[in-house]
């Protein structure tokens, strides 16, 4: 069927591999989807997901919040295969071969060296990382906010890199 497409880069954005919006219901959604997606393959546990997004709800409540969002999210993805949210015991992750994710690809071509991946993650860094999400869930804003730090600091990166390749070869326009 082909990999979803997730832009965590700019505004929060999943398409089928054919190129339909997956639209989803709720913000919290959204950021369980990306926190996961950027852990790539890592599994976490059902009690640091539910700190994370309702750190201010009783434990309780909380894993009772996660348990319906992640309903919502295998729902939401049901049409796709492979299932991207996979889970053992009480660990929660994502199926990496179910997903491309353009922050991931960004920071793998932002650590390669040749002025073609060098190009090609600057393309692809269109904006913050999840532009726009607030969920005023202050566990979760702490984190987005180092992510959203990293990401920064590693587009800087490969703009001064893109305009010193650019100097040394003389191509001044491109710089």
């Amino acid at each position: 069927m082909g990999k979803l497409r997730l832009q965590l880069l700019g505004a929060f954005r999943l398409q089928s591999a054919s190129g339909e919006p997956v639209l989803f219901p709720t913000k919290k959604s959204k950021a369980l989807l990306a926190y996961l997606a950027l852990a790539g393959e890592h599994l976490h546990g059902r009690s640091l997901l539910a700190n994370l997004l309702w750190e201010e709800a009783s434990e309780r409540q909380a894993r009772e919040s996660l348990r319906q969002a992640l309903s919502l999210l295998r729902k939401t993805l049901l049409p796709f295969l492979p299932q991207p949210v996979v889970s053992e015991g009480d660990a929660i992750g994502l199926d990496a071969s179910a997903l491309h994710v353009d922050a991931l690809e960004f920071m793998r071509l932002a650590e390669e060296s040749h002025p073609e991946a060098q190009e090609q993650a600057a393309h692809l860094y269109i904006g913050e990382l999840l532009e726009g999400l607030n969920l005023h869930a202050p566990e979760f804003d702490r984190w987005l906010s180092a992510q959203r730090q990293s990401f920064h600091e590693k587009a800087v990166d490969v703009l001064n890199r893109l305009v010193a390749q650019h100097i040394a070869s003389g191509n001044l326009g491109s710089a």
